[in-house]
């Protein structure tokens, strides 16, 4: 990637003014290739006919085990293509709980079903239905409805953007703050959709606290009985509302922000 990229003086101006001293490592670690990590399927040794290992970063599962699922738990994964975090939740359970895998893009529901046919063995897929819905709005349809809820939300994924000139060059901070607007009109939408007592992991793989603590902050602002959790992981760093794992500090890793929040019963 070149930095004669239209885009990218302003990019570097943004981020350097976040990061301070430490931006110059944390760009060089971006622009490496991210290391996978091997997700072993439990239905495999009694189910040949299912894939064995989906491969995905490390950090994704870190952020899907913070939903802590129990086998009578109803599930959202609100923006769930392509479909590794949900794996996650549903080796995680052994397929005990039960969930609903949306996406806005019907390409990308595609894919997902594609994913759950290739992991999921039919006997144990009927506990998983994939819709294709506008996620922003389900806190209306399905008000205190879910015992769990994931919100890997859309994002400007600084890692992919450095990866692809062409998107490099659209980028602007305006993108930003409107996908911060996104982010915060679909983490209230998941919070309203939980029961009482119920989770909700929100996580984008930005780097951008925009897009990150300050979406977290808007719902506290919005939402009387928000209760944010102490974020942790075995490896990263403790953010004002949350949990970041960047690729300088975490064997290139990342990045990927998560924040846990509970709904005051």
């Amino acid at each position: 990637m070149s930095k004669k990229s239209k885009g990218f003086p302003e990019f570097e101006r943004v981020y350097r003014e976040i990061y301070g001293d430490r931006w110059p490592r944390l760009l060089d670690a971006l622009r490496m290739e991210a290391p996978k990590f091997a997700l072993e399927n439990p239905f495999f040794k009694q189910n040949q006919d299912v894939k064995q290992v989906y491969e995905l970063d490390l950090a994704s599962v870190l952020v899907a085990k913070q939903l802590q699922i129990q086998p009578d738990h109803l599930v959202l994964d609100m923006c769930a293509a392509p479909g590794g975090k949900s794996l996650v939740q549903i080796f995680e359970s052994e397929a005990q709980a039960h969930w609903v895998l949306n996406d806005l893009s019907k390409a990308r529901v595609g894919r997902l079903k594609r994913v759950i046919r290739e992991y999921i063995p039919a006997d144990r897929s009927d506990r998983v239905r994939v819709t294709n819905f506008d996620a922003s709005r389900w806190g209306l349809h399905q008000a205190g409805h879910f015992d769990r809820v994931l919100l890997d939300a859309p994002c400007s994924g600084e890692r992919h953007q450095l990866e692809s000139p062409g998107q490099l060059e659209k980028w602007t901070q305006s993108s930003s703050k409107r996908l911060h607007t996104r982010q915060v009109a679909l983490l209230c939408a998941g919070f309203d959709s939980l029961k009482p007592g119920g989770r909700i992991v929100y996580s984008t793989c930005s780097i951008a606290p925009l897009e990150n603590d300050r979406v977290v902050e808007k719902l506290v602002k919005k939402r009387p009985d928000v209760d944010v959790q102490v974020a942790e992981a075995d490896f990263g760093e403790k953010t004002d509302l949350g949990w970041q794992i960047l690729p300088d500090h975490c064997d290139g890793y990342g990045p990927m922000y998560f924040s846990v929040i509970q709904k005051k019963i």
